[in-house]
């Protein structure tokens, strides 16, 4: 049995997710080090000097994948309407939202990539029982 010649290959672009992954570990297997020198230097030529220095320093410290992936996952700011200053409490009572289109209107900002723009409706409804007086013991 004969192997194909390459030139019979189908381009990269046009393989499927399982064909790329093979092709890949092929590679991988044979010339790891080779690929991450090359990703490196066409990375620094092309002006990318940021993603290059990653790619080196998680090469010579994969201990430090972890923090990485997690500094990467966890929000870089939760700009959010504060519900203790009642703000996403106002937006609801000044609109007259139903709850059905406050959680409409936070599920598509969720959509969007804003998950902290609005409280879930949970913490509005317990900001709006802080602003009642409490209630008198018999």
């Amino acid at each position: 049995m004969t192997k194909r010649k390459n030139s019979n290959r189908k381009p990269f672009e046009d393989l499927g997710t399982k064909q790329k992954k093979r092709r890949s570990r092929d590679l991988t297997d044979k010339y790891s080090s080779d690929l991450v020198f090359a990703t490196i230097s066409k990375l620094k030529d092309e002006g990318q000097n940021n993603i290059a220095s990653v790619i080196e320093y998680m090469v010579k410290n994969p201990e430090s994948i972890k923090n990485l992936q997690d500094l990467i996952t966890k929000p870089t700011s939760k700009e959010t309407f504060s519900p203790q200053k009642s703000l996403a409490l106002g937006l609801v009572i000044y609109l007259k939202l139903s709850k059905w289109q406050y959680i409409t209107l936070r599920e598509s900002a969720i959509q969007e990539g804003l998950k902290y723009l609005y409280p879930s409706y949970y913490c509005v409804q317990k900001e709006k029982n802080v602003c009642f007086p409490p209630e008198p013991k018999n």
